[in-house]
């Protein structure tokens, strides 16, 4: 086994993409490639589905929606990404969008409208208001901002 495969073998990088080389004075150089898995995860959702594959066939047909193919074979619906309901990919989608750490807890508006710019499917601002109030940290921090109907008055002494 040569020092490439046995790199590769046991740090399990050849399962990432990395590739190394030898140069002739034993100089180690590797590269990899870096492209979103996401965009692969939704191409392998949507093969599943007849819906895409009729959409792409007749863009114009269900509802008058616009829907395209993009250039990796994506069906698209305008510029966005069409998310089918499989496989958890849309929770996901949610769940990264919400939770991220540059982020911080969008409320349900700003997470639409963030998501909105990049995938499409039916009733997303329900699937989003839906996610938002399910929240278990948006729950324990809001404050109510609600005041007490009228002021403490003491409980009767029994004697």
């Amino acid at each position: 086994m040569d020092r490439r495969s046995l790199i590769q073998e046991m740090h399990g990088l050849g399962d990432m993409g990395v590739h190394f080389e030898f140069s002739r004075t034993n100089a180690l150089f590797t590269h990899f490639r870096v492209r979103p898995i996401l965009i692969d995860r939704i191409k392998a959702t949507q093969r599943k589905y007849e819906f895409v594959a009729k959409a792409l066939e007749d863009p114009q047909g269900r509802k008058g929606k616009m829907f395209t193919k993009g250039i990796n074979g994506v069906l698209r619906y305008g510029t966005r990404l069409y998310v089918p309901n499989s496989d958890g990919l849309r929770r996901k989608i949610l769940k990264e969008a919400h939770m991220a750490a540059c982020v911080v807890h969008p409320r349900a508006t700003k997470m639409y409208q963030d998501l909105r710019e990049l995938y499409w499917w039916e009733r997303l601002k329900k699937y989003v208001a839906e996610f938002v109030a399910k929240c278990l940290v948006r729950q324990q921090v809001k404050v109510e901002h609600q005041r007490p109907v009228r002021l403490l008055q003491p409980l009767p002494v029994h004697e």
